[in-house]
């Protein structure tokens, strides 16, 4: 069972939305979309970066789901950043590829970046991959699309979390000091 979040999370089989204005219900997603087709490719001239989680045995992605829809919805803005997270749309059916797709305006108000997380349920926990992308042409992003995808997850809910893998990004700390001091600005 596979589940996109694309900068928030979806839960199994809701039945009922998670926000008021119903963009997480499952009349405001075309039939037939498992994954948002218009999502930005992590291509030259825009910084992106791209991280991959598990998580531990017995965390389902229906928990992971709703940890990042509170927390997304909650960020208005986030305490340290003061960046302001913003829900695009998502979709979600049990047994389908799922997303959430969001926006993130820097605390600064000068950028947007585009964010999703892909979820995909493993024998007893879950696999996430997470993008994001600058929307404006930009190369150095000094680690705003690193702490855009790691911010959510592992301010929130870091016990849930088992390994991380960094892959594509412009800007990566180096160690775990480094990581805390600039995912506290960006």
């Amino acid at each position: 069972m596979k589940f996109l979040l694309i900068a928030a999370v979806v839960g199994l089989a809701l039945t009922a939305p998670i926000f008021a204005n119903d963009a997480c219900s499952a009349d405001a997603i075309p039939k037939g979309k498992s994954y948002p087709k218009k999502f930005p490719t992590s291509n030259f001239g825009h910084a992106h970066c791209h991280i991959a989680y598990d998580t531990i045995e017995g965390t389902t992605c229906h928990d992971v789901i709703e940890s990042l829809l509170t927390t997304i919805e909650a960020w208005q803005p986030e305490e340290d950043t003061h960046g302001f997270y913003n829900l695009h749309s998502c979709h979600e059916t049990e047994g389908d590829l799922n997303y959430v797709w969001a926006y993130r305006l820097t605390g600064d108000k000068k950028y947007t970046d585009d964010l999703v997380y892909t979820l995909e349920d493993k024998e007893n926990s879950c696999h996430i991959e997470g993008q994001s992308r600058s929307q404006s042409a930009s190369y150095w992003d000094f680690y705003t699309n690193f702490c855009n995808i790691r911010n959510p997850l592992e301010k929130q809910i870091p016990d849930l979390l088992a390994e991380r893998k960094v892959g594509k990004c412009g800007f990566k700390p180096k160690n775990h000091d480094e990581e805390v001091k600039e995912c506290a600005l960006h």
